[in-house]
């Protein structure tokens, strides 16, 4: 695993952030009119980073792909101004609902992207924009959950199923729990 460190401050600028506008919130930039789309679920986000640890390597790869196809299509609809030093997706306002990623942040790096939509799909308020916005790796994360052998490294899916059957005999897994 990776080793994760958030300050104090940091942290509770993001919960003051998700306070204010929930899970997903469109934020101006340094470069007017532009806007970029983030996910205000750092800590998700976090965890995010520490699951691709645990994911085989095919679904490593197949996610490396579906980032890279989104990366093709960005560049080619919503390309960065010339003066931008940064890697986020940046957005007219009109462009918003035609972005690409599910935050401004998750074009940054293949890594970047499974995190941000690993947080997306941790609160249900962002989890249906998720399902929406990008179905196969909505798909990826649901089978983690329910299915973790279509996902996990064999060495991680033994310890999911023993932790999904703990769960499960204490309620804490049922079959509609991304509907709550």
């Amino acid at each position: 695993t990776g080793m994760v460190t958030l300050d104090r401050e940091e942290f509770e600028t993001e919960i003051s952030l998700y306070k204010q506008y929930g899970p997903v919130a469109k934020v101006s930039t340094r470069l007017r009119p532009y806007l970029e789309v983030r996910i205000n679920l750092v800590v998700s986000h976090e965890y995010g980073h520490q699951l691709e640890f645990t994911l085989s390597q095919a679904m490593q790869d197949k996610i490396t792909d579906l980032y890279q196809g989104r990366l093709k299509t960005c560049n080619r609809l919503h390309p960065l101004p010339a003066t931008y030093e940064g890697y986020s997706e940046l957005l007219l306002m009109h462009q918003i609902e035609e972005r690409i990623f599910i935050s401004g942040y998750a074009r940054t790096s293949m890594h970047e992207y499974w995190a941000e939509c690993v947080a997306a799909f941790s609160v249900k308020e962002s989890r249906e924009m998720l399902r929406q916005m990008d179905p196969p790796v909505y798909q990826i994360l649901h089978d983690a959950l329910y299915l973790p052998e279509k996902t996990l490294s064999p060495k991680h899916e033994t310890e999911a199923r023993r932790l999904q059957s703990s769960l499960r005999v204490g309620g804490e897994l049922t079959d509609d729990l991304l509907a709550k």
